[in-house]
């Protein structure tokens, strides 16, 4: 049996990153703030106007304690009263000073947004994190995040490959393809990895032409790109991801829900079953628990890809 998979279409539009996906015979278009693979202009700016407001907070909190330090200055009298005087309009002149500073950055920011232009992370400029995969010997509830490495591995006799992912340079936007799959390790359950958003995909892409990403597309994803009349640039290169079956990973996210046998189990509908080794489909045997991967609080999951 192979099935179908769910297809993916994301671009820029007025610096905001939308996504579209094939839910059945109609397409769901959404706006994402924040995805984490958009790049939006004046990062270095917002990032400072961040840090003075933070300090502007913390001056019109000390500046609301300020009417203490009259009183202290009535009740010490000269000359200790002078250094509350003083104290007081230092507080002051600091809360009107960074009052001008936070605005004058706003608007430097402002402008800066407002002339920029927004660029994708690819796969190959997203550095694979170091960090090592969670502790995961024991099956995790649901909603607690998951990190876990491991091979991937085909569900029931699935022979199409599991993600195929284009990051289109100009216009910036992604089509994508995925089909639900395995991740299996020898230190804790098999994870199974489906979507419903545009995951983060780092560490494994190759250079090549908009014809040939296009060739390695399923027909109705590339269908779906186009129906949308989102401008070609047919000399810009184009980073194509493929992730195959025996493909060495790591995937992260937060655990959507726990399986009691991968074996056997309803996955969007379909009685699915985790391949044994070989590719065939398991028949019978004992049962082996597993979960399924969903969303992060911070975002989609994410899948680096370490050794193809």
């Amino acid at each position: 049996m192979t099935t179908s998979g769910r297809s993916f279409v994301g671009y820029l539009a007025d610096k905001t990153w939308v996504e579209v996906t094939n839910e059945g015979p109609r397409l769901n278009l959404q706006r994402i703030e924040g995805a984490p693979f958009v790049e939006l202009p004046g990062a270095t700016s917002r990032a400072v106007k961040r840090f003075v407001g933070r300090l502007l907070r913390l001056s019109a909190a000390l500046a609301s304690l300020s009417p203490l330090l009259l009183i202290a200055r009535l009740a010490l009298g000269p000359p200790l009263g002078s250094y509350a005087t003083v104290a007081f309009v230092l507080l002051v002149v600091g809360f009107f000073a960074l009052l001008n500073a936070f605005i004058v950055v706003s608007v430097i920011a402002f402008r800066v947004a407002e002339k920029g232009q927004a660029t994708l992370h690819r796969p190959t400029s997203l550095a694979v994190t170091s960090t090592p995969p969670l502790p995961s010997l024991a099956l995790p509830e649901p909603g607690s995040p998951l990190r876990m490495r491991g091979v991937v591995t085909r569900l029931d006799d699935d022979r199409d490959l599991p993600l195929v992912d284009a990051w289109f340079e100009s216009p910036p936007s992604r089509i994508s393809h995925l089909r639900p799959f395995a991740v299996v390790s020898e230190e804790g359950p098999p994870v199974i990895v489906t979507t419903r958003h545009l995951p983060l995909v780092a560490g494994a892409g190759e250079v090549t032409s908009r014809s040939a990403a296009r060739a390695a597309l399923p027909p109705a994803a590339v269908a779906m790109r186009d129906s949308l009349s989102i401008p070609n640039d047919e000399e810009a290169p184009v980073e194509l991801v493929q992730l195959r079956y025996g493909d060495e990973v790591v995937v992260e996210g937060r655990v959507a829900d726990t399986i009691d046998d991968v074996h056997g189990f309803e996955l969007e509908g379909v009685t699915r079953s985790l391949a044994a080794k070989g590719g065939a489909v398991y028949r019978g045997g004992e049962r082996r628990a597993g979960v399924l991967l969903g969303e992060g609080r911070s975002g989609p999951c994410r899948i680096e890809v370490l050794r193809r």
